[in-house]
């Protein structure tokens, strides 16, 4: 029975295999020919892109600042740097203004001192001088007076000593008289030497308000070396002029030299100023508050990225394109990129966008003016 069945199960069997062999050779072309046009597909789309960015030039790499973000970080970083800075420099302007108000005041104080001085030397000077004038005319009558003490002591002494020992030996006298007598003679003879003490402490007071003068008009000009000291107390009154004088210059060059240093702090204030009035206007400084939709503009794009111009994004490449926003301004300041595609690294601006959805900004790259390929 096994012999008889073969024959008319043979023909069944073939045409099956047949079958099934065709149609695993029908699959193998269409699985071989699909991944043949998935490769040559994924060829044109790698070849396509980079040449279309080649040429095209009216694209931009988005990008999302927030408050978070280290440049944002950075950039409050440098407000509150720069904003220290110039707090700083106001302290050390408003210590510059103590000691300037104090230089000032040592200044004016010696130079009031000086005039003060030089008033009193002078008249201090005129007081000696008027003193002499009346000394000279005391001099001139003492002189008188002694010479006529002199001359009546020494016309009466000699003889009444003679007299008083002739008397004395001729016994007209006893020796208590004669010691009475001895005695008046002899404080006769002390008159005349006081007297002569007289003239010698007018003599010394005369050159003592002399020189006194000398060193009151000596004591408010200025001390040379050649010149030679009155006496200790014009040198003493010399010396406190000299010292006078010496602290009202350094205290006006001291003046001179905080002025000018209260003039560099002025500038630097106003430097400092201008810097924090920059960074506080940074459109980045608003990041702060929210996240902000920024683009990356090369410079090679620049001409074909205005400011106001639309901005498309797609979904599929440069395909199923939309508009979604537009450039609002761009910022100062140059950035450095990667170039989307390429991935060399590229030179631009940032301009700040604004999008119908803050999800465009997740895009890889943004068209402008138009959809790539009108698509």
């Amino acid at each position: 029975m096994v012999s008889r069945a073969s024959p008319f199960r043979s023909p069944n069997v073939a045409h099956v295999n047949a079958s099934v062999n065709k149609l695993l050779v029908s699959a193998y072309k269409l699985i071989g020919f699909g991944l043949l046009a998935i490769i040559l597909l994924g060829i044109v789309s790698y070849v396509g892109v980079h040449g279309f960015y080649l040429v095209h030039r009216s694209w931009v790499v988005p990008t999302v600042i927030s408050p978070n973000d280290p440049i944002v970080m950075d950039l409050r970083a440098r407000i509150a740097h720069e904003d220290w800075m110039r707090h700083k420099v106001l302290t050390e302007r408003a210590s510059l203004e103590v000691q300037l108000r104090k230089a000032k005041r040592v200044a004016e104080l010696e130079k009031q001192f000086q005039h003060y001085f030089r008033r009193a030397m002078k008249k201090d000077a005129a007081v000696r001088r008027a003193s002499l004038e009346q000394l000279a005319k005391v001099r001139s009558e003492q002189a008188q007076i002694e010479r006529d003490m002199r001359s009546a002591i020494d016309a009466l002494l000699v003889p009444a000593r003679k007299k008083l020992k002739a008397d004395y030996a001729a016994k007209l006298i006893d020796e208590e008289q004669m010691l009475r007598e001895t005695y008046q003679l002899a404080q006769m003879a002390q008159s005349r030497l006081i007297s002569s003490q007289s003239r010698v402490d007018l003599n010394e007071k005369t050159r003592q308000l002399e020189l006194d003068v000398a060193a009151f008009e000596s004591a408010s000009r200025r001390f040379t070396p050649s010149d030679e000291p009155v006496n200790y107390e014009g040198l003493a009154l010399q010396r406190e002029h000299e010292s006078s004088l010496n602290q009202a210059l350094g205290a006006r060059d001291e003046v001179e030299a905080l002025e000018r240093g209260l003039d560099e702090l002025d500038q630097s204030i106003v430097h400092y100023d201008e810097i924090l009035n920059t960074l506080e206007e940074s459109p980045m400084l608003r990041a702060t508050q929210a996240k902000l939709a920024l683009a990356f503009v090369p410079y090679d794009n620049e001409d074909r990225v205005g400011e106001g111009a639309p901005v498309y994004a797609c979904s599929l490449g440069v395909l199923f394109c939309r508009k979604v926003g537009r450039i609002q301004a761009y910022w100062e300041g140059e950035v450095k990129q990667a170039h989307p595609v390429y991935g060399r690294e590229l030179r631009g601006q940032l301009a700040e966008l604004v999008l119908e959805d803050p999800s465009f900004a997740k895009y890889d790259v943004l068209h402008v003016n138009r959809a790539p390929l009108l698509l």
